[in-house]
Formats: structure tokens, sequence, C-alpha cells
């Protein structure tokens, strides 16, 4: 919504200087139309003499998913003209279509037309629901396919060529889900004439040399000290090429080009010798125009080995970006360009008008300047502050709503400066989430806005959702906004509304460390034009170095193979595999696809519920057979999502049905073989109907909780619902056994294990269980979790794996005693920080949590194990990745451990392992050496590495890093890593590649 309200800013001064140039009308120009002008490819535009909105003609063909078609309406219900105002992120419009998945509306042109253009995006009456495509096809050519749109994405511009063409069909597919409210506009949809005059476009220019007392140089003028690029050499004055120095093109960011800068290709650096001569490197960066809205890359700025800037992901849809940092004193500059973690393919980034200045500088602001505290309105207005109004109601989640401060502690006025990017506000609300704050408007104003953000206080932590209602309608989403975010413009239309609501979320992630910030909020009356200015680059506050005397010591023997590691050490659990949403969900598919984990356990306590009414439930309960249509499009979407590249998958059987208990929980008796024959049903339709060739089935799920009396009167778990109740040990034991003998008839290849035990210290169950099912046992299965509270202190939670460490062990040499002559393997198959959700730990989901995951990972593996899977792939409170299936900092760990760790473990120490473990493998796939470096201190620590065997012939070592400030990769000099002065942040995780 952001980037929409700062197009129609510019289009508000935008519309005034060329008024008299355009179309005469009085509408102000659309997203789309300021886009068509904005991305000529000349300085000069063919500005329309004439157009037609679309919904004023006739349609020579129509299809429509629910009722007919509207013009110049949302899709409503049956009858023609029921809809409602055309509305995207809270910007109405008052012509265009509007439709409902699977729709066609196809119009004949006769090649009277030169160009088509709308804004697109599905309704605001349906929230952030719906899932659909945008597609524009002309003389059967698809011109432009939107990718899936939802209700909670940003309004796309459309702008194809359609000269010449004969006909022109709008479709909107379902986005390949559903069509359940697919409600998709196509807003100010028009045709161009080809009666057009060409006039001057005010397209923004490059960034002209900065102005001031100052003299500068392009770097493209310059001879790099060295370079690296992805694709062919580094061009300089145009955009990355093929292999030929010179053969790229005009340097292009969203319609604005450059003569001077540097167009390079993911993974890709360049250094340059500064010899402090300079006070200030700027550039405009992005990808270029040449490779459309595909691509993703992040750009760095470093000098003398500190990082000055990082982008954060940068997509081939996003705005330019502005660069300007100081770099005086500095020896070195070194311009990288990473490949976001997802590939090189069409990575072309480009440093834009990248220039050295020396002398004072006065920063002149670029064609895309981030937005800032918004000053106050200009035009025909009146404005107040809501800080300077009375609220009607407020709550929020730490100490009071505090006005012209952040949020600060119980008392009212105990907030700081409200401070984003580093500039401060004096005007505006701090607030901590979960937060609302109304106000009544009783129709007074025209316009409400603000500049968002989380609170320099916090740092690059806090996530959090800011969104806007009035009269109850949803008017704003920021969409998630953590502490590394880019401030966020807010300007939305309230008039005749007579209330407003501001709130913010904990975006489902627990609300630690949430200070939002409503900088500069204010609401507006008559004709309001805000005056946008740009943010000026923070400078990053590098991490203290220790001394060298103070570093810690890894020694690393490369000669000394201790183990073999294997994919399946490095899994994870499938929570929400067998859900049908996941499955026609390609976002979902990507991620597990990235996270690449070797082993993949579907499991979801609440699989034996009927799969009509649940969305986790697996069985017909009215037929009491398994819902085949569910499992085997769940387990085909799976397939297909990796690709060549396909995990061990292990199903497990949590418990039995409903029928089929004694009305306690327990399986009835009379139902033991009936349950063998259920579980062996599943077995033959995934494997032999279906023939997905599913290697491990896992019998049974934490049963340990009701089948042995002290799993809960020995350990304070609580007491038993009836203590009389005596152990029914020997049940499971019978329950596994006619379960495994069953399913092992159906297939007789096939792995099968459990139970799956919660307590993986209690000897008194698990030794009993191994020893009566060892015959049937193939591999057996334990869980681990370090607590139940979210206050537990870090460095308990970080201890805690030492205990798993000891509990391996005991298992291993239990399951050695009880099959002396054939091996059971040991599978860890769930762990994380808290057994409960209710605690919403937040360190499951920060880089605390890929710190304890690589710590439990690697005390299993050094113990024993020959498997472990994490809890848990997807969700609001354990997952790698959120509901909204955006990446945490843990999905990159699994990423990393499953590319680069899989081979022979090496032995390595580390000088002080009450803050720094090591864990180092040759990898099996590249040859290369890999070491991890966990960091479980609170404190950054100096490393220095010590090899025996063999040596580094490369100074440059890639490095990946996860930490506070989220998953990053560089190049590092291998010197530093070996005289002491290589730092990790604290609470981090740290890879060091080394080639060959």
């Amino acid at each position: 919504m952001d980037s929409v309200n700062n197009v129609l800013d510019t289009q508000s001064s935008l519309s005034s200087s060329l008024s008299s140039q355009i179309i005469p009308t009085n509408n102000p120009l659309t997203l789309s139309e300021l886009q068509l002008l904005n991305r000529s490819s000349a300085l000069t535009s063919s500005v329309p003499a004439s157009s037609v909105y679309i919904s004023d003609l006739e349609w020579s063909s129509v299809i429509n998913g629910w009722g007919p078609v509207e013009k110049d309406k949302s899709n409503g219900e049956q009858g023609a003209g029921d809809g409602r105002t055309l509305t995207l992120n809270g910007v109405t419009a008052n012509k265009g279509l509007g439709v409902h998945s699977n729709s066609q509306v196809t119009y004949t042109l006769g090649g009277k037309y030169t160009t088509f253009a709308a804004d697109i995006g599905i309704d605001d009456e349906v929230g952030d629901a719906g899932s659909v495509e945008f597609q524009v096809w002309a003389d059967n050519s698809k011109l432009y396919d939107s990718g899936v749109v939802t209700g909670s994405s940003a309004t796309k511009a459309v702008n194809v060529n359609v000269a010449g063409k004969q006909s022109l069909r709008l479709v909107v597919t379902d986005g390949g889900d559903d069509a359940s409210f697919d409600h998709a506009n196509w807003a100010n949809a028009k045709l161009f004439s080809s009666a057009v005059t060409p006039i001057p476009v005010p397209t923004p220019a490059p960034t002209p040399p900065p102005t001031g007392n100052t003299s500068s140089v392009y770097l493209s003028d310059l001879a790099w000290s060295a370079s690296t690029n992805g694709w062919g050499p580094v061009e300089k004055d145009k955009s990355n090429g093929e292999q030929s120095a010179g053969d790229g093109r005009t340097l292009t960011l969203n319609g604005v080009t450059a003569n001077k800068g540097l167009g390079v290709h993911s993974n890709s650096q360049v250094t340059y010798t500064l010899d402090g001569k300079y006070t200030t490197f700027s550039a405009d960066i992005g990808l270029d125009d040449e490779v459309g809205n595909a691509g993703s890359v992040i750009f760095q700025v470093w000098a003398d080995n500190s990082k000055l800037y990082d982008s954060g992901i940068v997509t081939g849809s996003s705005a330019t970006k502005a660069v300007n940092v100081n770099v005086a004193g500095k020896q070195s500059l070194r311009l990288v360009v990473t490949d976001a973690g997802d590939g090189a393919t069409l990575d072309h980034g480009n440093w834009a008008n990248a220039r050295l200045s020396s002398g004072t500088v006065i920063p002149t602001p670029t064609p895309t300047p981030t937005p800032a505290p918004t000053p106050p309105p200009t035009g025909n207005t009146s404005s107040v502050y809501l800080s300077d109004l009375a609220w009607s109601a407020s709550t929020n989640g730490w100490g009071p709503v505090e006005k012209d401060k952040s949020n600060g502690e119980q008392s009212a006025g105990d907030g700081r400066t409200l401070t984003l990017n580093g500039v401060t506000a004096n005007k505006g609300l701090g607030v901590h989430s979960n937060s609302q704050v109304t106000y009544t408007l009783d129709g007074k104003y025209t316009t409400f806005s603000a500049d968002i953000g989380l609170d320099d206080e916090v740092g690059n932590a806090g996530s959090v959702i800011f969104q806007v209602w009035a009269d109850n309608s949803k008017l704003y989403d920021s969409g998630i906004v953590t502490g590394s975010s880019a401030t966020k413009a807010v300007n939305v239309n309230v008039a005749g509304k007579q209330s407003l609501r501001l709130v913010v979320t904990d975006a489902g992630d627990g609300a630690t460390l949430d200070h939002g910030n409503w900088a500069n909020a204010r609401l507006s009356s008559g004709t309001v034009i805000p005056t946008p200015t740009p943010i000026p680059t923070p400078t990053p506050i590098p991490i203290p170095i220790p001394p060298v005397g103070n570093a810690i010591a890894v020694n690393v023997n490369w000669n000394t193979v201790v183990d073999t590691t294997t994919d399946l050490q490095f899994g994870l659990n499938a929570f929400q595999g067998f859900e049908t949403a996941n499955a026609n969900n390609a976002a979902y598919g990507r991620n597990m696809s990235y996270m690449s984990p070797g082993l993949l356990r579907y499991h979801h306590a609440g699989a034996m519920e009927d799969s009509k009414t649940t969305s986790e439930g697996l069985v017909d309960t009215s037929r009491r057979v398994w819902d085949t249509q569910k499992i085997v499009t769940a387990l085909t979407a799976s397939v297909n999502a990796f690709g060549n590249d396909q995990p061990e998958r292990m199903i497990n059987i949590p418990s039995w049905p409903s029928w089929m208990t004694d009305g306690e929980g327990y399986l009835a008796r009379d139902q033991y073989d009936n349950f063998a024959k259920f579980s062996a049903d599943l077995v033959k339709i995934v494997n032999k109907d279906y023939n997905f060739d599913v290697k491990y089935w896992e019998v049974l799920n934490e049963r340990d909780d009701s089948y042995f009396t002290k799993f809960r009167n020995n350990g304070g778990w609580g007491s038993l619902i009836n203590p009389n109740n005596p152990d029914r040990l020997g049940d499971l034991i019978t329950i596994y056994n006619k379960t495994a003998e069953a399913m092992k008839q159906v297939d007789p290849t096939i792995e099968i294990g459990g139970p799956a035990i919660a307590r993986s210290d209690l000897e008194p169950f698990y030794v009993p269980f191994i020893q009566g099912t060892a015959k049937n046992l193939d591999f057996f299965t334990y869980h681990y979790y370090a607590n139940g509270s979210a206050s537990t202190p870090d460095s308990e939670v970080f201890k805690s794996p030492e205990d798993l460490g000891d509990y391996t062990q005991k298992i291993v040499q239990t399951l050695k005693d009880a099959s002396p002559d054939r091996y059971i393997p040991a599978i860890l198959d769930e762990y994380n920080i808290s057994w409960t959700w209710e605690t919403r730990d937040p360190r499951m989901t920060n880089n605390k949590g890929v710190v304890f995951d690589a710590m439990t990972i690697v005390e299993a593996i050094q113990n024993g194990a020959d498997g472990t899977a994490a809890w848990n792939e997807k969700d609001g409170i354990y997952g790698k990745t959120s509901n909204e299936d955006v990446l945490r900092p843990g999905a990159h760990l699994f990423h990393l451990l499953n590319t680069y760790f899989v081979g022979d473990e090496v032995a390595s120490t580390s000088s002080n392992d009450g803050a720094v473990t090591t864990f180092a493998v040759k990898n099996k796939a590249t040859g290369n050496k890999e070491l991890l470096i966990i960091n479980f201190s609170d404190k950054a620590q100096a490393i220095q590495a010590n090899f025996t065997g063999w040596q580094p012939t490369q100074t440059s070592v890639n490095e990946h890093e996860i930490s506070s400030k989220g998953y990053q990769q560089e190049k590092t000099d291998w010197n530093t890593v070996k005289n002491g002065t290589f730092v990790v942040p604290e609470y981090s995780v740290t890879l060091l590649d080394f080639a060959g």
C-alpha cells in the first residue's frame, strides 16, 4: 500500500505540471498512466492525445466465475450493477472492470490502439483473502502475467504495447488454489490510441554529482583493485552482459537510464583503493529493467572490512534505492552483490551513478527517495497531530501509549525521542504490540498520514504489522515490519469517516521488542499534497572487535575423520505437509525446496481426525477409511516441489481413529488388530496404489504420556487424570508389534519405527519398550524440548543440548544391547526450545532459535543420532517459515546444513566451549572444507582458527552468517580468521566455506 501512496503522492505534482499537455481531463493520473510516462525508453514519451476506458466499450465475449463482469464496480452477486466502488489498498477508482476468477473478457481492437494500461489487484472488500493471477493476451500472445496476487498484495501497474493488435483478452485465473474471494479489479483500465503527440516527460534524471564544496569521480572512471562477477565481466557504464566486456546495455532502473555506473551479476565483488582521499560513496541501486520483475539480490557496501550498508532483498519489482555512505578516512571500498540465498538466475545488479566524492557533500535526492518523516501538508489544508488530540480508547502491550515519545516502561512520559532509521520526530505516538488507539473523527477530516516503523532503540529486533482502520474497514496494512525495515509512509483517505483506529499487531511471533512508532501522525482537512523527503542512510554501528589476545582458538584437524554425516541428520517436521492449502501453495513448496531437508517427517497430532471438519485430519470418519485424495494430493505436491532433490519421507501414525478408542483415550483391546490393519491400509495406498515409495513409517507419537504412569509423577510434568491407573506399557508394546508386522506384510521393503517418546530421559519406559519390540524395530524415535517457559534464561536454554547428548548416548547403548546383531538407528525426530506452544517463546523464530537448533543437531550427531528432524517447517510459533510463507532465520540454517554439511565430520574443538562450539565437515559433494562456528554467548567473540592437515590456498573465504541482523552472505579474508581478528556476533551461527 505504501508504494501505491508514494506513487500517488508523486502523481499529484506531476499531474499539476502536465495537465496542460496530457489528457484534457480533471482526473489525476492513475498509477498505470504514471508508469507509462516514467518507463519511457527515451527522454520523450508519446503522451496519449485520446484514450478510452474499456468499461465504456463493448466486449466481444465474456466469461466470469461469479455473476456478471461489472463495469465501473467491483464484482458483486448475481445481478448486474450490484458491486461496490472499485478499491485497491484504500485507493478508489471510478472506472474499470470488476471480475471474479476464473474470468476472461475479450475486446476487438482492430489495430486502432497502441497501449493498454490498468491498475490491478484484489478488491479491498475481501480483506487479505483471495489469490489470483492476472494475464493480458493480444492476438493469442501473452503480454503480461502478474504472478500470484493476494488480498494483501500491493497494487500492480500494467502497461503493455498493443500496437497493431486485433484483439485483447483480459484473463484472471484462481491462482492455482480455488476461487474463494477472488474479487479482482482491472481498475482505470484504458486503451490509448495511436494519435499521439511526443512531448518531453519529466522522468527523474540520473542523480547528478553532489552539490556543495566538493569534487567527485565516477567509479567506472577508476581502476578497481579486484573484481569477481557471477556471469561474464563486471561492466563499466553498461548493464551486465554476456561473456565479453562491453556487451551490456544501457543501465536502466525503473525506466530511468544512467550513463555512468557498474553492471554486475551475483555473486559479485568489486574493490577499490581509497587511501583516505574521499568522504562519500553514493549510487542508485537495483536490478536492471532488462530482467523485468525477475531476480533477487542483496547490495552491500563495505569499507575497511566494516559493512556500511545493506539493502535487504531487492527484486526486479523493487523501487530504486539510494545509497549514500560516509567513507571519510577509509582505505578500501568493496561493493558486494549476493544472490539473496535463492540462486543467481537473472541477478543483473546495477550500481548506477556510482561515485566517490571528496569535500563537504550535500547529497542530492535521487529519483526514488525512501519516504521519511513527512512534513506538515502543503496546499489548501489544515491539519492536527494525533498526539494533540484525546483518543476515545486505547490498549497497549507494554505500559501506556506514549504521546510524542517512543514506547517506554510502565509510566506515562518515560519513552525516548521517536526515531526511525536515524530520523527523529517531535510528534507522534509510541506504542507496543499488541496495540489499538481509537479516535473520533465525526467526518471532519479528509486524510490520515504518518511515517511508521520500529523505533531505532530496538536495533534490528522486533516484528509487527501496522494497520489503519476507519468505520470498521481496513484502509492500510503494512505487512510485516522489522527493526531492519525501511520507514514506510502511510497516506489514506478518511473523508466522511466517523472513527479512526490505529492497530499494531505482533506479526504472529510474539511481542518482544515490538516498539512501534506512528511518527508525525496527523489528520488533515482540505486538499492535501504530501511532500516526501529522502531518509539519510544511518551510519552502521560496527561490532566491537575484542583484542587478539582474547580470541577463542578454534582448532580443526582435517585429517582426523570422526564420523560421516548424512542429510537425514538435517531434517524437518512437515507439520502442515498434509494440509490441502499448502499442497496448492507454490510458496510453501519453494520454501521446502530451499530448506532441502534430507528427512521430512509428516506429523500432526490431529491426523486421525475427520478430514472434512479439520484441515489436519486424514481420516474419512463416516466411511472409516483414509482420505486417499487428500493424502495423494499432498504427497504429489511435495514430490513436485523437490524436483530432482527428493528427501526421504517418514509418515507418522500418531494414534488411532475415534471409533477405536475405549472412551478414555486408550486403544480398545478388541481393536488392536483393526488398528494394525488400518495402518497397513495407509502403506498400501501410499506405496502400492500410488507408488510414492515412502521408506520410513513411524507408529505412535508421545503415547508415553498416557501409557506410563511415571511419565507424569516423575519429573514435575503433573499428575495423571487417574493416578491409580496401572502402567500399560505392555499394551503399547503389543500395539506396536502387531501394527509393524501388518505393515511389513503389505510392503516388506519399508522401515518401521517409533514410538516417538516425549521424554527421552525416562529410561524405565524406553528400555523395556526397546527390549519388547526389538525384533520389529527398524529405528527408534525420541523427542527433546529444552523447557516450558519463555522466561527461562538464555544461558539455561543453551546448556540444555548437553542433556540431550547424554540421553542420546544412553538410547544408542540400549539399542545396541537389545539388538547386538542388527543395528537399530536412533532418530531425534522432534526438538525445539519449548515443549508447549502456549509460551509463544519468540526465541524459537529468531537467531537464538537458530543457535539452539545448531547446538542440538551437533550434540545429537556427536552422541550417535542417525537422524534429526526439527519442529517444525511452518507455523506461527515454531516454524522455520511463518504462516505467511516468509522465511525465518531457521530456514537459512537448514538450507546451509543440507547444502554444505553432508560428508566426513572431522575433529574440531573450541578453547572456550562455554561460549563457542564448532562443527567441521569435508563436503562430500564439492570437496570444500566447511566450518560451523556457533556463538551461544551474549557477546561478540573474536575467533582464531588453527588448521592441521590442510591449509586454504585462497585468501577469500565464503562467509554465511545468521545473527540478530538476519541472514547475510559475504566474503571474508582468511588472514583475519587465522590471526584472531575475525569476529562472530553474539547469539549467531557462522559458516565458513573454504574452497578445495
